[in-house]
């Protein structure tokens, strides 16, 4: 392969990663659409929750599912606490008289096998899974089971909307990244399925569970994947809302990401039928979304590193570019670390940074890092 040729390889599959498969999606949507057949029925329904030293946030999560619009005697809420040491059991312990059940497991053995715990003791037909913090639209489970109302559907995920607490274009920034990455979801539901759902508020069929390997990091991935791979679609459902605020700073959106991402490489192991044509019919989602998402930085030094060879014509133009790009992001950083931020130059950053999580990340995953309760925030 001559450099030319490799130079243009590495900028296609760069342009395909962000936007051609977006487009394509786009078309496929247009062509073939497949709405879910919603039906309001009320099944019974075991919200599961997995709290570390949630004290600030249970009493007001409990509330938020209490007032759900759900037949009360048709859900139950189970906290399964990791050894917290806290007041988070005893908050929810003041609420055990309405449904709410406590499993505390003594000593803090990871977000997995918590979740494990409470599904061995839940006694719906589905199960819905929510993190502490976020606050759901007052219809949110009812939304969500609706969709399982369609026999196709075997996970349903709903929509975060993701506040930042700040103004500054950091949280601008990271704010378009979410809004670009659920559009796309928005677009694999609407085709077929997601290959990933959202942490914050996700429901599925009890019978479909399996449980999670302790030190999984992305249950929110590896869930919904291995219904996939049982031939039920997984969808997003608009309707169902969830809503969070969140603090944007740069290093907690590298820990954050990095996290996730290593997450990602940790999937390939825990379940590798994902690579395989025949048994993932979800193939072309799962490698154009996230397994090119993690090899985009490698194709990015590859396509510098090939321009500075390149001179002529075009190429020129191309080099110019990108290190003007570059530049830009070094300017935002600067920025960022006086607390002060220009939109183009945090922009420009907030891309370098996510891409340089997916190699963080990639290391941390050779190197074994169990941290895995790292930046309990929403996987970008």
């Amino acid at each position: 392969m001559t450099l030319e040729a490799y130079f243009w390889l590495c900028a296609i599959l760069v342009f395909y990663a962000y936007l051609g498969y977006p487009m394509i999606l786009t078309l496929m949507a247009w062509i073939r659409p497949r709405p879910v057949q919603k039906v309001y029925e009320f099944p019974s329904v075991s919200v599961v929750i997995a709290a570390f030293n949630e004290e600030k946030n249970m009493g007001s999560r409990i509330e938020n599912l209490l007032g759900q619009d759900y037949p009360p005697e048709n859900m139950e809420v189970i906290v399964v606490s990791d050894g917290s040491s806290d007041r988070t059991e005893e908050i929810v312990r003041s609420y055990e008289s309405k449904n709410v059940k406590l499993y505390a497991l003594g000593e803090r053995k990871g977000k997995a096998e918590a979740l494990n715990y409470g599904v061995s003791k839940a006694a719906g037909e589905i199960l819905v899974f929510a993190d502490a913090r976020q606050t759901l639209k007052i219809d949110a489970v009812k939304e969500l089971v609706a969709n399982l109302s369609d026999p196709a559907v075997g996970a349903v995920s709903g929509e975060l909307f993701l506040t930042p607490a700040d103004e500054g274009h950091m949280g601008r920034s990271i704010g378009m990244y979410w809004g670009y990455e659920k559009w796309v979801r928005k677009k694999e539901s609407l085709i077929d399925s997601v290959v990933g759902v959202t942490g914050a508020i996700y429901a599925i069929r009890r019978d479909l569970y399996e449980p999670i390997p302790r030190g999984t990091i992305l249950d929110d991935v590896l869930v919904p994947m291995r219904i996939a791979l049982k031939g039920f679609r997984v969808v997003l459902d608009e309707a169902a809302q969830a809503y969070d605020s969140l603090v944007i700073r740069s290093e907690v959106e590298l820990k954050r990401k990095i996290r996730t991402l290593m997450g990602n490489f940790q999937l390939l192991v825990l379940l590798p039928e994902t690579l395989s044509v025949r048994k993932n019919r979800l193939f072309l989602y799962y490698v154009s979304h996230k397994l090119l998402r993690l090899l985009v930085p490698y194709f990015l030094i590859s396509l510098f590193a090939a321009n500075l060879f390149l001179h002529e014509g075009v190429y020129s133009l191309t080099l110019a570019l990108q290190i003007f790009f570059y530049l830009s992001a070094f300017v935002g950083y600067l920025l960022n670390r006086q607390e002060r931020q220009i939109k183009y130059f945090a922009f420009a950053y907030t891309i370098v940074l996510l891409n340089y999580a997916a190699v963080l990340g990639l290391i941390s995953f050779i190197k074994k890092n169990e941290e895995v309760w790292v930046a309990k925030g929403q996987p970008l």
